[in-house]
C-alpha cells in the first residue's frame, strides 16, 4: 500500500527538478531533468506511486551522478562550459565558411583541439597510458560535445579537416561534390542543419547568423538533391548525375560574378548559387533545447 511519505518524496523531487531546470545546465542534463519530471508527474497522477518507485529512483540516481560529474568542482564546471562555448563558436565560423562563403582560419586553441582529435583517431581508444593529448581530447572535445547533444561524428570530422589543413581556411563541402560522394554529402547537410537549428535555439549570438547558414544548406540541397529525407533516402537532382568537378564550379562562379548570362544555367540556379533568398521551412526557433 502506498504511504504518504512516498508521495511527499515524489512531490519534493518534482519541486527540486523544476527549480534546477531554471539553472545553467548542459543540454543533456536539461533533457534528463525534463524526462525525470515527466516520470514523477506520471507517478503522481496514479492512485498509487509504489509501482513507479524503481524507475523513479533509477532516474533520480542517474541525475544525481550526472550532476556530480558536471559540478564536481569549480575547475571541472568551468572547463566544461568553456569547452562547450569554444566548440559552438567554432561551429558558427565553420558553418559560415561552408555555407556563406566567409573565410575562417582556426585559432591556435581550435587547431590544438583539432590536432588532438586527429591524434586520437589515429591512436584508437584511450587506455590506461593516455597522454596529455588524449586528456585534452576527452575533456575538451568529447565531454563538451556529449553534454551539448551535438552530432559528435560530424563535429569531429570538421576538426579533423581543420587539422589536415593546419588551421588554414577551406570549404569542406566542395570536396564531397568533387568526389561525387553523395551519401556523405547527404549526411553532412542533414547534420549541419540539425546542429544549426539546435544552436539557434540555445544562443542569441548564433541566431544572428543561422538564417544565412540554413539558406546555404538549402542551396546545396536544391542543387544536388531532388529529395533528401535521410542519409539513406535521397534522390539526386540532375546536377548530381553530371560529371562536373571543382574546375567547372570555379568557372561557373566566375561567370556568375561577371553577370554574364550562361545559356546552360537557368536563372533560378544562378540566384541559388549566388546566395539568392530561399525559403527555409520547418524550423521552430522558439524551442529552448
Amino acid at each position: 500500500m502506498e504511504t504518504t511519505a512516498a508521495r511527499d518524496i515524489v512531490e519534493l523531487r518534482i519541486a527540486h527538478f523544476t527549480f534546477l531546470l531554471q539553472q545553467k545546465l548542459t543540454p543533456l542534463l536539461y533533457e534528463q531533468l525534463s524526462h525525470a519530471i515527466q516520470l514523477h508527474l506520471q507517478a503522481l497522477s496514479s492512485s498509487d506511486v509504489t509501482p513507479f518507485a524503481p524507475d523513479l529512483d533509477a532516474s533520480y540516481d542517474q541525475i544525481n551522478e550526472h550532476w556530480k560529474k558536471i559540478y564536481a568542482n569549480m575547475a571541472t564546471t568551468a572547463t566544461l562550459f568553456i569547452g562547450i562555448n569554444e566548440l559552438e563558436q567554432f561551429l558558427r565560423f565553420k558553418l559560415l565558411e561552408d555555407y556563406a562563403n566567409e573565410s575562417y582560419e582556426a585559432s591556435d586553441r581550435i587547431l590544438s583541439l583539432a590536432e588532438s582529435t586527429a591524434k586520437q583517431h589515429l591512436a584508437g581508444p584511450i587506455n590506461e597510458d593516455s597522454t596529455t593529448s588524449d586528456e585534452l581530447y576527452e575533456d575538451h572535445v568529447v565531454f563538451p560535445l556529449e553534454e551539448s547533444k551535438l552530432d559528435r561524428d560530424c563535429v569531429e570530422k570538421k576538426l579533423l579537416a581543420v587539422a589536415e589543413r593546419k588551421g588554414r581556411p577551406g570549404n569542406d563541402i566542395q570536396p564531397l561534390i568533387d568526389a561525387r560522394n553523395w551519401g556523405r554529402l547527404a549526411v553532412v547537410l542533414l547534420s549541419d542543419r540539425e546542429i544549426t537549428i539546435k544552436l539557434t535555439q540555445r544562443s542569441p549570438t548564433f541566431a544572428e547568423v543561422s538564417q544565412r547558414i540554413l539558406k546555404g544548406i538549402s542551396r546545396f540541397e536544391r542543387a544536388y538533391f531532388k529529395t533528401l529525407s535521410s542519409p539513406s533516402e535521397f534522390v539526386l537532382a540532375p546536377r548530381g548525375h553530371q560529371r562536373r568537378g571543382f574546375a567547372w564550379d570555379i568557372l561557373m562562379m566566375a561567370t556568375l560574378k561577371r553577370n554574364t548570362p550562361d545559356p546552360g544555367i537557368e536563372t533560378d540556379d544562378r540566384d541559388m548559387l549566388m546566395g539568392g533568398d530561399i525559403a527555409v521551412t520547418g524550423v521552430d526557433l522558439k524551442k529552448l533545447h
